[in-house]
């Protein structure tokens, strides 16, 4: 019997080593979160009458950009950035700096990110509005425990 096709370790050292020049090789996934981030736009429809959502979780954020995106699309949601490479997470929070919302506003939220494996989320039962992944979940072998958790840390009527 052959071991896991994808080790955890194996996948955070090489994102980890990758993190500062990931941006500039990203195009696929710059394309692809773009399409989800269009995705996002029926929620703020006034015709659904849908209140914005309080909690967005951005599951392996990378470099922080969607994370970005959508604090500033809902700039009083709390944000929660997680990924699996703790240098990914280093770029992410740059990012969130360098978005400058907190510079002209000392109140403004950021994304708050944290080193997480998608397998575990540790967030509570129903605790999350929006879950965004953009190019993760190809990289876990586990998906059930990750659809798991993802039934789990979402509210009901929550988006994936």
């Amino acid at each position: 019997m052959s071991g896991p096709v994808f080790d955890a370790r194996h996948v955070r050292r090489a994102f980890s080593r990758s993190a500062s020049s990931y941006d500039a090789a990203a195009q696929l996934q710059h394309m692809v979160e773009a399409r989800l981030l269009e995705s996002l736009d029926y929620l703020d429809d006034p015709a659904l009458q849908r209140a914005p959502p309080q909690r967005v979780l951005d599951l392996g954020c990378g470099t922080g950009r969607a994370s970005v995106a959508m604090q500033k699309r809902w700039p009083k949601a709390q944000v929660l950035s997680r990924d699996l490479a703790l240098p990914m997470l280093q770029q992410a929070r740059l990012a969130a700096k360098r978005s400058g919302g907190w510079l002209s506003n000392p109140f403004a939220r950021v994304p708050r990110a944290l080193c997480v494996d998608a397998r575990a989320l540790p967030l509570a039962e129903g605790s999350v509005d929006v879950l965004f992944s953009n190019l993760c979940l190809q990289w876990v072998e586990d998906l059930d425990a990750v659809f798991a958790g993802f039934r789990r840390v979402l509210k009901p009527n929550g988006l994936l």
